[in-house]
């Protein structure tokens, strides 16, 4: 709601700020999906719903900001015109109040086996008194708790109240602790313990991914808006937005499929397989750019929208296609296929390293693990564009780029048969 509100620059930084500050709800639910799930194939169904709605309002939200931030929309109304994005930040400030209604304890409808976090990293309270615990038990059906998937969770629920509290193992002098010392146990600690071989080689395979992600995406919006003459497409905006929407599409698709591609191959083989897909789509755009036999300050690029409605029935002999104008060209189908290989890559690829995340350290540790995982995550989505950028600059050619973006990919494959 600052950033609507927001009329200067630095205010609107310091409003990013602290959104991006606040912006780890998905780890939470990834920690969520972890928890309620007990094996592979009810997790990949999970983080596979959690894909497809996480993608959906991606596109919905993207399409959505951009209209509702058009200033031809605000004409004649002042107070709109001076803060552009005070109707686009209305709605999610609205959605961050609707989620702060979350159901009080022994509310209707509350979940039986709800994990609650506390100060202790390493377990889980539940709370099992008479009191608390049988009208809870009293709205689950009968037939329900005489299962013995029922009965074993709740026996597992129960059997953590004798798992001692890590307060009580802390000196009771706690006067006489080193303030560094206890700051280093309580916040420091838990991570070191959970970095582990079996924990390292998911978070490197995410860190990398993350990587790669970023560094491709900044320098396919360099290749499609560059002039031809430097070796970019030239693209109009429609053009390469279609292209994008292609791949944020089929990330979606490839979502909704990931059950049954995950029960096929496995979490492991899954990933290598969305690894594999991306490749192409790397290495191959930036030889895309086709010269026809003109210079190129005569060159031109091909903004034929139609030719991304006819992707479906042209043949891959069509990509040679050569356009009458002379100079280069730019067969936008074939940007388009590209992407589809790299958005069922990236959507195959994204939820099997959650997954092996996920199975990397057991349930009481799924927010410390995700936590972490996103931490990292962020840390090269904020390097990765810089990166992308730097490296399209010095490189002196448009491949370049994509090329070590590639090289990223391949020892991502590599590092995933150390698993």
């Amino acid at each position: 709601m600052l950033l609507g509100l927001s009329t200067s620059f630095n205010f609107s930084l310091f409003a990013l700020f602290l959104t991006g500050c606040f912006a780890g709800n998905t780890i939470v639910a990834k920690g969520m999906i972890g928890e309620l799930t007990k094996d592979d194939r009810s997790r990949a169904l999970g983080y596979s719903w959690y894909g497809i709605v996480y993608g959906i309002c991606g596109v919905v939200g993207a399409v959505m900001g951009g209209y509702l931030a058009d200033p031809d929309i605000f004409v004649g109304v002042p107070v709109l015109e001076q803060r552009p994005y005070l109707l686009a930040c209305s709605i999610g400030w609205n959605h961050c109040l609707r989620s702060l209604q979350a159901p009080k304890p022994g509310q209707k409808g509350e979940v039986v086996e709800m994990a609650v976090s506390t100060k202790g990293y390493n377990q889980i309270m539940f709370d099992s008194s008479e009191e608390s615990y049988a009208p809870a038990l009293s709205a689950v059906p009968r037939k329900s708790l005489d299962s013995g998937a029922t009965r074993r969770r709740i026996s597992e629920r129960l059997a953590l109240e004798t798992v001692a509290s890590p307060e009580d193992s802390e000196p009771e002098d706690e006067e006489d602790m080193d303030p560094n010392q206890d700051f280093f146990s309580k916040h420091i600690r838990p991570y070191l313990n959970i970095l582990t071989r079996r924990t390292i080689v998911p978070l490197s395979l995410y860190t990398l991914f993350c990587l790669s992600n970023a560094i491709f995406l900044t320098a396919l919006s360099l290749i499609a808006a560059a002039p031809v003459a430097k070796g970019g497409y030239n693209l109009s905006q429609r053009v390469a937005f279609n292209s994008m929407f292609v791949y944020a599409f089929m990330k979606i698709l490839v979502k909704g499929f990931y059950y049954k591609t995950n029960s096929v191959f496995g979490t492991k083989w899954t990933y290598r397989l969305g690894v594999a897909l991306m490749l192409p789509a790397i290495f191959f755009v930036p030889f895309s750019l086709v010269e026809l036999g003109k210079s190129a300050g005569e060159a031109v690029a091909s903004r034929d929208t139609s030719e991304l409605q006819s992707l479906v029935v042209r043949s891959f002999s069509s990509l040679g296609n050569k356009i009458h104008d002379g100079g280069y060209e730019v067969p936008v189908y074939g940007l388009v296929l590209l992407m589809c290989f790299m958005g069922t890559g990236d959507g195959l690829t994204y939820l099997s390293v959650v997954m092996l995340i996920t199975d990397s350290v057991p349930e009481t540790q799924y927010g410390l693990i995700h936590g972490l995982g996103g931490c990292l995550a962020s840390i090269v989505r904020t390097i990765g564009p810089t990166l992308g950028g730097v490296i399209w600059e010095a490189g002196g050619a448009n491949w370049v780029v994509f090329v070590v973006t590639g090289l990223i990919v391949v020892g991502n494959m590599a590092v995933s048969f150390l698993i």
